[in-house]
């Protein structure tokens, strides 16, 4: 368990630091508050998970530590976005449409909500 953990984080680390430098460079080309960086890195991420699970799956070309380190590990560190979508489409391909929609409309709305509220917390002291 714990080598799988070590695992994880080494490709969480380099997703993160990507991550970190896709934002960055897209900040400096677009100049916009507009979330350009954060965007890109969700649907970019979304791409990779796809295109890596695939790959994966169809080729059998990966040990269960490589799923590790680049779907869970770089993928989860790169953007949790990727996995939130993985997580719908695994669902929808298992018919469960209802629940599918109720954990994306969860997840947005009060995930949304959770942030405001721990914000404004924050603010009575």
């Amino acid at each position: 368990m714990l080598q799988q953990v070590l695992i994880v984080g080494a490709g969480g680390f380099a997703g993160s630091a990507f991550r970190f430098l896709v934002v960055s460079f897209a900040g400096s080309v677009f100049r916009s508050s507009f979330a350009w960086g954060t965007l890109s890195v969700n649907l970019a991420g979304c791409f990779l998970f796809g295109l890596l699970a695939g790959l994966l799956e169809k080729c059998g070309i990966a040990t269960e530590n490589q799923s590790l380190l680049l779907l869970t590990g770089f993928c989860g560190g790169f953007t949790t976005f990727s996995a939130f979508s993985a997580d719908i489409l695994s669902m929808l391909d298992r018919g469960q449409f209802v629940q599918a929609v109720a954990y994306a409309v969860v997840s947005i709305f009060v995930g949304i909500a959770l942030l405001w509220a721990g914000r404004g917390l924050l603010r009575l002291f």
